[in-house]
């Protein structure tokens, strides 16, 4: 049970980082003009 609960930790984390990246990629070059 604690295992499903790393993996389900694990993907949210990864999610974020994800979004996170997508964020800092098409966001912040939009931001500095």
């Amino acid at each position: 049970m604690l295992r499903y609960a790393a993996y389900f930790a694990t993907g949210l984390l990864m999610a974020a980082l994800f979004t996170y990246y997508m964020y800092t990629i098409f966001v912040l070059p939009r931001l500095q003009y």
